[in-house]
């Protein structure tokens, strides 16, 4: 008896076909706006002209492991194993040289492949003869009750309930955490505390006790968030293949397949759209600070992050972005003080983030960055700017304090100069670290986990509030 194997979803544990418009938003972007006219010639002539504009990489899809394995088993007892998928021939192609585990393969040519007209086509190579088939959703349910042996495989919740009352011939379930787990973790709600520098002006200019002010600025920093997330599964979402030869990305939910890009795309849509919402209460100015943000952040994803140099200046200008939104929201006016400090100290921590990398990278004898414009010769030259531009910001500092707005702002402003040996301290530690490699791949990351940098935190904040 043949098993007829369901490739999106079943097989592998994504949706080819979207993740093949990802790329071709990464790699053409501007055929993006030929998609609806390849629509309109047909399901069929939409999925092959997409593989075909695109350089997709099939060597590290999330395959149903235990799935495969049972495969291999019953093609090993004699079994014939045809790949049948909704998918282009090229696609199943690609996968079939990726696993040679089939006999044949069906795909999507002139006609979609896929419910009433897949299983006509089951029915004709398998002869009239008894048929297994293995499928994942609603779209499958026809060829799973005409199937000798219906096989469910990472099944969806609506095929999950249409099965409830009968038992198929095996379920093959290869999901480990909840959808809401999935999300929060691609969400990467732990990086929203580098919002929390909207409430850098609103302190500096001491409105702290003003609560509507305070109330403004904290609804600042969740439109923020939101909207970073939003920003963050869309990069995960056109990275996803180098984020699967990556050895700590692999596991990230799309990667790893744990979150469908499927759900990545509504996601997306509900928490941008709910942090615009929230920035056109608060302001309009606020409203643009967060669309200059979000068209920062696509510019980094789609140009700046395959620059060498203009991905740090591109990710420290971010971070400078931030503060104008905060300043927006509590109607005061960042220094040039602050926004050198910002600038510098950003653009350090984005050369230990690049630095982290490549010595990573060089550890495991690898030559280059994938999908970036650095190479591991490059390490000592990125090191030595990263620990100027720290030692800059830290000059910025001293110069403020020795400025005339000091002496007018704080009270006791000689307890201002402790701030520089602690920010010193706490940035060469940083770089060394990095030497070391014990520096996680995002330093901010690494440094809201850190205590010691929490206590570097700490006393700045202690040693402003005693000069005021």
């Amino acid at each position: 008896m043949n098993i007829y194997v369901d490739l999106d979803g079943t097989l592998v544990k994504s949706d080819l076909l979207v993740e093949g418009i990802f790329a071709l938003i990464k790699q053409q972007f501007m055929l993006i706006f030929m998609l609806p006219f390849w629509l309109l010639k047909g399901k069929a002539y939409f999925k092959n002209s997409i593989f075909y504009h695109v350089d997709f990489d099939f060597s590290a899809l999330p395959y149903s492991s235990e799935f495969v394995d049972y495969l291999k088993r019953e093609r090993s007892n004699g079994r014939k194993i045809i790949l049948a998928t909704g998918n282009c021939l090229a696609v199943a192609e690609a996968v079939q040289r990726n696993l040679p585990i089939f006999d044949g393969i069906m795909a999507t040519e002139e006609v979609n492949l896929t419910g009433p007209t897949k299983l006509e086509k089951i029915r004709q190579h398998a002869e009239g003869q008894p048929f297994s088939y293995a499928g994942n959703s609603s779209v499958d349910q026809e060829i799973l009750e005409a199937a000798e042996e219906p096989v469910l495989v990472n099944p969806t919740s609506a095929l999950r309930k249409k099965w409830k009352s009968r038992q198929p011939h095996k379920i093959f379930d290869s999901k480990t955490k909840s959808f809401f787990r999935s999300a929060i973790s691609a969400m990467r709600v732990h990086q929203w505390t580098k919002n929390t520098l909207l409430l850098v002006p609103l302190l500096l200019s001491h409105q702290a006790n003003n609560i509507a002010m305070l109330i403004a600025v904290i609804a600042g920093f969740l439109a923020f968030s939101l909207i970073a997330s939003g920003t963050y599964l869309f990069n995960d979402l056109l990275d996803i293949s180098a984020d699967r030869q990556h050895p700590v990305k692999k596991h990230r939910p799309f990667a790893s397949a744990e979150l469908s890009v499927f759900a990545g795309c509504y996601l997306i849509v509900a928490l941008v759209g709910s942090g615009f919402l929230l920035a056109y209460w608060i302001s309009l100015d606020f409203l643009l600070m967060c669309g200059v943000y979000l068209v920062g952040t696509l510019a980094y994803s789609f140009v700046f992050k395959s620059y060498i140099i203009l991905d740090a200046i591109n990710l420290a200008g971010l971070y400078t972005v931030r503060l104008l939104a905060g300043a927006v929201i509590s109607n005061t006016e960042l220094s040039f003080w602050l926004l050198s400090f910002s600038m510098f100290i950003f653009l350090s921590l984005a050369f230990i983030k690049r630095c982290t990398e490549l010595a990573g990278k060089s550890k495991v004898g690898e030559r280059s960055l994938h999908g970036r414009d650095y190479g591991v010769d490059d390490l000592s030259n990125i090191r030595s700017m990263g620990i100027a531009s720290g030692f800059v910001s830290i000059l910025v500092v001293a110069m403020y304090i020795n400025s005339e707005e000091v002496v007018q702002t704080y009270r006791q402003p000689q307890l201002l100069w402790l701030i520089c040996p602690v920010l010193l301290y706490w940035l060469m530690r940083l770089w060394i670290k990095m030497d070391r490699g014990e520096m996680h791949v995002d330093p901010v990351v690494y440094s809201i986990k850190d205590r010691t940098s929490i206590l570097c935190g700490l006393s700045v904040v202690m040693t402003i509030f005693a000069a005021v």
